[in-house]
């Protein structure tokens, strides 16, 4: 149970350290856009998983949600830079 949080933590900085370089390459509205839907998929994931009251506390259960825990949180913390970057760049200059 606790490596579920445990991988929620250590996932926002290398979410940072893999989404950067591809923003440098491919453009930040196109990572922005990424992270959005990386975020609805992972959401997704968790919200359709059966509860721990449907299934009790197997194994397999929890090992189902640590990928689910790993998607979402990978992308919180560049979605909120990105979009900042993002929303700068396409205001008017007298904003």
């Amino acid at each position: 149970m606790l490596l579920t949080f445990a991988v929620g933590f250590l996932a926002r900085p290398v979410g940072s350290a893999v989404l950067s370089p591809l923003a440098d390459r491919h453009g930040r509205q196109r990572v922005l856009v990424m992270t959005i839907v990386m975020m609805g998929i992972g959401s997704l994931i968790v919200a359709v998983m059966p509860s721990f009251a449907q299934v009790g506390m197997l194994t397999a259960a929890r090992i189902r949600m640590i990928p689910a825990r790993l998607h979402c949180r990978l992308t919180p913390s560049w979605h909120r830079i990105c979009r900042q970057q993002v929303a700068r760049a396409v205001s008017p200059r007298s904003r």
